[in-house]
């Protein structure tokens, strides 16, 4: 089928015309859905609420026939559901353990990043972010850097996770090593670290 933008999509839905598979083929598919934001999901939330009151009308402009009520009913238990699986990106696997998780969910908590891991605090402060989780998960340190030992920092779970280029981590560490402090990380370190000895 030819896709239509998000916001035709909302608006389509309501409508009551898209079929189930119609729904279903384009949250699964379309290119804006694979990147869904916190705000589209609000404005699927909005719309599945409006819905659910236009589904509750009888009469007036607002009324429904009985098939554009299935369609209605089998929009939003999809478009629910897509909403409640959660976020946009997946945590990579070396992230996605019972330790780790802690740690992001506080991390969230605080507003260092958002529900879909969009980092919102300094570059070189997401740099130590990543250096410490290397310690706490893996007993990685910052000079852990020879080649072979096992013991290398491990930057690509968290360069994948916000989305940054490869290289960057480790550049924005070695400006906090430069600069031989990250003021913004050291004041609000114990918000998630508050478990973990310096």
């Amino acid at each position: 089928m030819d896709y239509i933008d998000f916001n035709e999509f909302i608006s389509s839905v309501r409508s009551g015309t898209w079929e189930e598979h119609e729904i279903e083929d384009y949250i699964k598919h379309h290119p804006s859905c694979a990147q869904l934001s916190a705000l589209h999901k609000k404005i699927i939330k909005n719309m599945c609420d409006i819905m659910a009151e236009d589904m509750t009308q009888t009469g007036g402009a607002g009324s429904r026939n009985p098939l554009e009520l299935c369609r209605l009913e089998k929009a939003m238990h999809i478009l629910e559901g897509y909403i409640k699986k959660g976020r946009t990106r997946t945590l990579p696997k070396e992230l996605d353990t019972k330790e780790a998780r802690v740690y992001l969910e506080r991390a969230i908590e605080y507003g260092w990043m958002t529900e879909d891991y969009e980092w919102k605090l300094t570059h070189m402060a997401c740099a130590c972010f990543a250096v410490e989780m290397n310690h706490v998960l893996w007993g990685i340190g910052p000079n852990d850097k020879t080649e072979g030992s096992g013991k290398r920092l491990k930057y690509a779970p968290f360069t994948k996770l916000f989305g940054f280029k490869s290289d960057q981590l480790s550049k924005w560490y070695d400006n906090v090593t430069k600069e031989g402090r990250c003021k913004e990380y050291e004041e609000r370190r114990t918000e998630v670290f508050h478990d973990k000895q310096e």
